[in-house]
């Protein structure tokens, strides 16, 4: 067993339970929150909530058929529950706007027949904006931080419906899937905050193996800088840092610490306390743009239930270039027990 708590975990990592952001600078004060890049949902079919407000000026094709919808959007209300649910099986996009929204997403899964993850089991009033795609027998969700309704419910949907592509800046190592796993989906967390934005995905597989049932835990996270998210451009993307510990025996993770041409990867894992962490740094402007930190953890739990768990933490941080002062960098943290239902 590990031999800190689970509170304890999250210190070390310098956070506390949800989602945290912050500014270290002590020169000036960060700017307002811009509004994201403007979306265009003229190609997306969309059934609205009468109960969800809309932004002005959105142009898109509306209906009242949830099964006639690319996406369905639906006010957190308990009495919505059922529809959602409903609208899932239908194999229907869902999405869920305003206070609370997760409560009521997470209630509208329970019934389904669906495997599926959280990147955060635990959620507050600020969580405006989730979603989750159908794939198959599997659902992905959608956690959005820092987006500010109705203004910013198209780019929100637009990201649900066409997420940006994902490639890993540094590729796995020494950690390959064996040829018969089963993903039981991702889980997202797509964040905006005063200087720029970030990309959390989460995703599980669980293999057959006649002796144990080995589980990877994927874990891929974008950082963007000021600019490249229409952000505040003086702020450059400055290092991730990816933290897992797990129930389970972690007995295999990668990359390992190397130092290639746009990275330096260093693993600070701990696999006799069950404990991953892995810190990234940017060595180009390009990287400094933006990139991937990619993270494979081989997770062997004592038996694998209905429900895996495991605490994590991404952390994104930004750095103003410009200053000298080592202290001004803006963080951003996304803490918490992800969980999946098998």
């Amino acid at each position: 067993m590990p031999s800190r708590s689970r509170r304890a975990f999250l210190a070390a990592t310098g956070v506390g339970l949800g989602s945290l952001a912050g500014c270290n600078a002590l020169s000036t004060e960060p700017p307002a929150t811009s509004p994201p890049p403007a979306a265009d949902l003229a190609d997306w079919t969309v059934f609205v909530d009468s109960q969800v407000p809309l932004p002005e000026s959105v142009a898109f094709d509306r209906t009242n058929d949830t099964t006639a919808a690319d996406v369905a959007v639906f006010a957190p209300t308990e009495a919505n529950v059922e529809q959602i649910a409903v609208t899932l099986a239908d194999g229907t996009p869902v999405a869920v706007a305003g206070t609370d929204a997760q409560w009521t997403l997470v209630q509208a899964c329970r019934g389904l027949d669906a495997s599926y993850g959280l990147a955060s089991s635990g959620w507050s009033a600020q969580t405006t904006f989730v979603a989750a795609v159908p794939r198959g027998d599997r659902l992905d969700t959608h956690i959005f931080v820092g987006a500010e309704l109705p203004r910013d419910l198209p780019w929100a949907l637009n990201e649900t419906l066409s997420p940006r592509a994902q490639a890993c800046t540094v590729p796995f190592e020494h950690v390959e899937l064996p040829g018969d796993v089963t993903p039981l989906g991702t889980t997202r967390i797509r964040g905006r905050n005063d200087v720029a934005g970030f990309d959390r995905r989460d995703s599980v597989l669980v293999a057959d193996d006649d002796d144990v049932t080995p589980v990877y835990v994927d874990t891929s996270a974008t950082i963007w800088s000021g600019e490249a998210a229409d952000g505040d451009d003086r702020y450059r993307a400055d290092g991730v840092v990816l933290a897992a510990e797990f129930d389970g025996r972690l007995d295999r993770i990668g990359p390992g610490s190397q130092t290639t041409e746009p990275l330096t990867v260093a693993d600070e894992s701990d696999t006799t306390d069950d404990e991953a962490r892995q810190v990234f740094t940017p060595e180009t402007d390009a990287a400094r743009d933006g990139f991937t930190a990619c993270s494979r953890c081989r997770v062997v739990p004592d038996e694998l239930g209905d429900r895996f768990s495991y605490l994590a933490n991404a952390r994104f941080r930004w750095r103003d270039p410009r200053l000298l002062r080592s202290d001004d960098v803006w963080s951003h943290h996304t803490p918490g027990e992800a969980v999946w239902y098998l």
